[in-house]
């Protein structure tokens, strides 16, 4: 994270300033100074760890900010003392808690001479938290191996349900870690984990697992037999058939009608009238499959004819029409030519 100035410029602080120095040894530095922030300096860093307050802050990267012009050469000091006599410099990766103050100890680059010293403090930035996190997903297809995830759909779970915070996934950890090439959205995987990157609005960030499983996906087949509706009656029916190794199953139907959990890979609803009928199928990993299909109502026949013939295969014969929706019958005798005997008279109907 770079320094900032805390506070706005005035208009005077941008003029050149002449600062005098005494050293110890006697010399006077008459350095003509116009780029120095006259306030204290704020270097951010992320906390290492969530709550931890403390950060390992990288103090070179504030030099830019302390000397703007780089026309001097600036070391860091615990001390303001320290920072005077040049002495006790901490690591340029040094870890610190919140508000501590460290002072930047500007030198000339060719006579060495002391040109200021600059306080600057350390302001540790908090670190959102990830969690692991279990993604499910039924297969595209019946015992298939890849499903299609939608991974927002653990953002809330990455995060903990903490507001504000952005969520990228990735296939390798060091992608992660770099904020590169995160995967889409709609990510098609078998089983595997990859990681969460849970990151706020401050660019700290937190790195955990997601485990993406896929579950047995389910299908369903749908039988109906129509409805004769013959003198009212109600008797169309479907029987539903479900793809195996899924039990137990719960067999939905749009009627209101639930049969199941059940181990039984077939369910018959009946008592149907025509109509549009939906059943949602569920198994064991929670996975479901949706079907429809329609009864119809069968068309009754019309009329009907009967032939009977005495004696058999050899008599006279007549024929019986039978108006249906009257039921009123009718007949005709017919003689039979001896050779046009049949012993296979039937009835019809249309």
């Amino acid at each position: 994270m770079p320094l900032f100035c805390r506070k706005a410029l005035k208009p005077w602080d941008r003029l050149p300033v002449i600062r005098y120095t005494t050293g110890s040894a006697g010399y006077i530095d008459h350095t003509l100074d116009a780029g120095f922030c006259p306030d204290t300096l704020v270097l951010f860093a992320c906390e290492i760890a969530a709550g931890a307050n403390e950060a390992v802050f990288d103090l070179p990267s504030g030099n830019n900010q302390v000397d703007p012009g780089t026309a001097y050469s600036v070391s860091h000091h615990a001390t303001d003392t320290d920072a005077l006599n040049g002495t006790n410099q901490p690591p340029n990766a040094y870890q610190a808690p919140d508000n501590t103050l460290i002072y930047a100890r500007l030198q000339h680059s060719v006579s060495g001479a002391l040109v200021a010293i600059e306080t600057i403090r350390l302001e540790v930035l908090p670190r959102p938290v990830a969690h692991v996190v279990l993604l499910e997903s039924c297969s595209d297809t019946i015992n298939g191996t890849t499903a299609t995830f939608n991974l927002s759909d653990a953002d809330n779970l990455a995060t903990g349900g903490v507001a504000g915070l952005s969520v990228r996934y990735y296939t390798l950890y060091s992608d992660a870690e770099n904020g590169i090439n995160p995967l889409p959205t709609d990510y098609v995987s078998g089983t595997k984990n990859i990681w969460a990157r849970v990151e706020n609005p401050a660019g700290c960030y937190d790195i955990d697992l997601t485990t993406l499983t896929v579950l047995p996906a389910t299908g369903v087949a749908l039988t109906p037999t129509n409805c004769t509706c013959a003198n009212g009656n109600i008797d169309g029916s479907i029987l539903a058939v479900a793809a195996p190794n899924g039990a137990p199953y719960t067999f939905a139907w749009s009627t209101g009608v639930v049969t199941g959990p059940t181990a039984d890979s077939m369910a018959m609803l009946t008592g149907l009238e025509p109509g549009t009928y939906t059943l949602t199928l569920t198994n064991a990993a929670g996975c479901t499959a949706v079907s429809e299909t329609t009864i119809e109502p069968e068309t009754p026949p019309r009329a009907s004819f009967e032939f009977h013939q005495v004696p058999p295969c050899d008599g006279p014969y007549s024929i019986v029409f039978t108006d249906q929706s009257s039921n009123y019958p009718s007949a005709w005798l017919w003689v039979s030519r001896a050779e046009r005997r049949s012993c296979r008279m039937t009835s019809i109907r249309w």
